[in-house]
């Protein structure tokens, strides 16, 4: 009988990262990653790309993030999209954004503003291109806090790019979000990407945790694509819905000036009634989820 593959050293470093064993330790899950790139591996030269763009278990550092996607380009298609994606974006030697549009704001008393043109065409391609192998069901935080399958609320598919599976290219664009809303990006959940076909909706709904001890001051939706019909963000207390071109971004404020849940904001993904919606969604917090080094203060649901 075959035996099974023994584990490698990007294995021992993701379930160093994830705690499988014991306490997380990212810092050494970060030293298998770069043992396993040594050797060849690619899953784990992503890994450590992504741990070097974040400051994940060590320093962080941008510039060895981008040139470890230079030296794997010429071999690996992921690398090389990136690659190719982070040089046109504009960014300083940190891979922060040299540039943001300008705020608009869409009402006259919320704190609803799109910013056009945040992400590139070829930005927004990419975030489908590398997402759509992954889209499953859209799930639901229930009111006891628990992830759960509830079509009735949403029957869109979804994926997301958590902390410890973020690409540089992401991390960029991550930056650039938290760059634009004024806060810090380690207040931002995983970044989503949505896909809703013909007829698939997300009801209305507000954007918020059940635990309410750090609870989603901001939402952020940018558009990937508009080559569809219908597919509004609609806001029915407001008496107002908005749909952007593609790569603008839609930020409004979820939480009042006291800190409580703004039932005004209640907002629905309303259904293409032709085509194919694709965004890209984060949730900003209202303090920061983790810490310098990738750890999390507090339990979360997206880790």
């Amino acid at each position: 009988m075959a035996q099974p593959p023994l584990p490698t050293r990007f294995d021992h470093g993701i379930s160093l990262a994830l705690g499988e064993a014991g306490p997380p330790d990212l810092a050494a899950a970060r030293q298998e990653f770069a043992a396993g790139a040594s050797d060849g591996d690619v899953r784990a030269a992503h890994a450590l790309a992504g741990f070097l763009a974040g400051g994940i278990g060590g320093p962080r550092d941008w510039q060895a993030a981008v040139d470890l996607l230079r030296l794997w380009a010429p071999r690996d298609g992921l690398a090389a999209m990136q690659t190719e994606l982070i040089s046109e974006m504009g960014l300083t030697a940190d891979g922060l954004p040299a540039s943001l549009p300008e705020l608009k704001a869409v009402h006259s008393i919320k704190r609803i503003s799109v910013a056009e043109r945040l992400l590139s065409p070829k930005e927004c391609e990419f975030l489908i291109r590398i997402a759509t192998p992954m889209l499953r069901g859209a799930k639901v935080i229930s009111a006891t806090n628990q992830i759960e399958d509830q079509k009735n609320v949403r029957d869109n598919d979804h994926c997301g790019f958590a902390m410890l599976q973020e690409p540089p290219a992401i991390r960029a664009i991550n930056l650039r979000i938290a760059a634009v809303s004024a806060t810090d990006v380690r207040q931002g959940e995983p970044l989503q990407i949505m896909r809703y076909r013909e007829g698939q909706q997300y009801r209305t709904h507000l954007d918020r945790t059940s635990a309410g001890t750090n609870q989603r001051l901001m939402t952020a939706i940018i558009y990937l694509n508009d080559d569809f019909s219908g597919g509004e963000t609609a806001f029915p207390v407001l008496d107002m819905a908005v749909r952007g071109r593609r790569g603008d971004a839609l930020l409004f404020r979820n939480l009042t000036e006291k800190g409580e849940v703004d039932r005004d904001m209640q907002h629905a993904g309303l259904p293409p009634t032709g085509g194919v919606k694709f965004i890209a969604s984060r949730w900003i917090l209202e303090r920061p989820a983790y810490d310098e080094q990738g750890n999390l203060l507090g339990e979360t649901l997206w880790s």
